[in-house]
């Protein structure tokens, strides 16, 4: 697990910005932000969220907008507030594990009941991929996958500072959250940048 490497978008998925002015030019060179959004950890109610379904606990690796049909490829995240010293962790899919997803089928459950079919790992050139994983609303073809895929190791794991930005590349990595300790507050703002709000 890499822990005090500048990451980059380029070349790991993720980018910490801890100065608002470099921030906000980098988010600006990657286009329009949409979807805002703010994130507090709180007791379970709303099923469809995964912090409704999941209240404090932890969450599953996921990515954002798995329903989708065009699920965003930058996911922003600034932290505002931060009692609780709970990280968001991040994972890299290993390579050989890639061509097995780009097989694997997962039915998708929108909000509306609506259901749709993906590949987990699209091909998108270069022997890049874009992946879609949430298992809170999807259902994959190979019974084992899931359970593999939550006990593969943390890739990057970003610990939060109030003012702090994160940018991630969503269609790379999937992310959870840990278990937010009772009593401590945790806020975030979400944006998203590129892909469509589409069936999210």
């Amino acid at each position: 697990m890499h822990l005090t490497k500048k990451w980059t978008l380029e070349a790991d998925g993720v980018e910490v910005h801890h100065e608002q002015t470099r921030a906000t030019e980098r988010l600006e060179s990657l286009g329009p932000r949409w979807g805002a959004t703010v994130l507090e950890a709180r007791d379970a109610g709303d099923l469809w969220s995964l912090s409704g379904r999941f209240g404090r606990g932890s969450f599953p690796w996921h990515t954002d907008g798995a329903v989708s049909s065009r699920p965003p490829r930058w996911m922003v995240l600034r932290c505002t507030v931060d009692e609780s010293s709970t990280p968001t962790e991040f994972l890299s899919l290993p390579a050989d594990l890639l061509p097995e997803l780009s097989r694997t089928m997962v039915t998708m459950t929108g909000r509306d009941g609506r259901k749709q079919r993906f590949a987990v790992a699209t091909p998108v050139g270069g022997g890049a991929y874009k992946i879609r994983w949430d298992p809170r609303i999807g259902r994959v073809d190979s019974g084992t996958l899931e359970a593999r895929i939550e006990a593969l190791p943390v890739t990057f794991r970003v610990p939060w500072t109030e003012g702090a930005t994160v940018i991630v590349d969503n269609h790379r990595l999937l992310h959870r959250r840990p278990e937010v300790e009772a009593g401590k507050r945790r806020l975030l703002t979400r944006e998203y940048i590129g892909g469509a709000n589409v069936g999210l």
